[in-house]
């Protein structure tokens, strides 16, 4: 896919309306409505990858119970999987059978999100971010050191 229509697709999924849906979803949880609107904005990134790369994902945490609260509104999922996909996507959390684990198919996921958008994605929205983008501590023995030195990176 070209970059301007990578860009087309990625602009028509951000305009799709998810207000009744995070209304819903912050009363039921009892969250800021702007907390809820950062899980829209990575539910959104998450169904553009997939669209993008044709691609099985992982997903998990509090993302995976905001998607789960949007298929529960069938209506909406239904016209958001038409708008965006073209057709219904349906939620394996078995992974789907293809012989790739769940937790491999979310770490692509990750480094995907990573390569694309060019940050990592949020640690407070995405479990594991944190530990496999946070900068690594370097360990050293240079002529000063008679243990493993530390440095920070």
């Amino acid at each position: 896919m070209h970059i301007s229509e990578q860009k087309s697709l990625l602009e028509m999924i951000e305009h799709q309306d998810f207000s009744e849906m995070n209304a819903a979803f912050a009363a039921q949880k009892g969250l800021d409505p702007l907390a809820v609107k950062a899980l829209e904005k990575e539910l959104k990134r998450y169904f553009f990858l997939i669209r993008l790369n044709r691609s099985q994902y992982g997903i998990s945490g509090v993302l995976d119970e905001y998607w789960h609260a949007a298929i529960l509104r069938t209506q909406f999922y239904h016209d958001l999987c038409e708008a965006v996909f073209g057709q219904y996507l349906h939620h394996q959390p078995d992974g789907g059978g293809d012989g790739e684990g769940v937790d491999m198919r979310y770490v692509r996921f990750l480094v995907d999100y990573r390569l694309y958008f060019g940050e990592p994605p949020p640690f407070h929205i995405w479990p594991l971010s944190q530990e496999l983008f946070a900068p690594q501590p370097v360990f050293s023995r240079g002529p000063q050191c008679i243990a493993p030195c530390f440095w920070a990176a």
